[in-house]
């Protein structure tokens, strides 16, 4: 009688131990699968900062504008990019920045661009 209770409580002990060492291995497997998603929406808000930097310097250089980043503004992301130029027109000799910034799925990228007066 004894032993069969002995069995009831090692079993225990090992179920224990087998359902502890699955609640680690699950905690961190979901701690790696949102830091790659994070990855992921970080690359795409740099991504979206980088294509609004290149039409406005596009719209300096050639006059004409391009329009937004298709995924800017987006009511389905809820993403925001917006720039800013320091100097209100780049020209030649004319120290200028270039700032901007997205957000995709909330996170948010700047990027800033320097151009030197010569």
């Amino acid at each position: 009688m004894k032993t069969k209770g002995q069995i009831f409580i090692l079993s225990v002990l090992i179920l224990g131990g087998v359902i502890a060492l699955g609640l680690i291995i699950i905690t961190v497997f979901t701690s790696h699968l949102r830091l790659s998603r994070e990855a992921r929406y970080s690359l795409q808000a740099f991504y979206l900062s980088d294509s609004k930097a290149e039409k406005e310097l596009y719209k300096q250089f050639n006059g004409e504008d391009l329009g937004e980043p298709s995924e800017c503004n987006s009511p389905e992301y809820g993403d925001q990019c917006q720039f800013q130029l320091s100097c209100g027109h780049l020209a030649p000799g004319v120290e200028c920045r270039l700032d901007t910034q997205a957000t995709y799925e909330g996170v948010t990228r700047s990027s800033q661009y320097y151009f030197p007066g010569s």
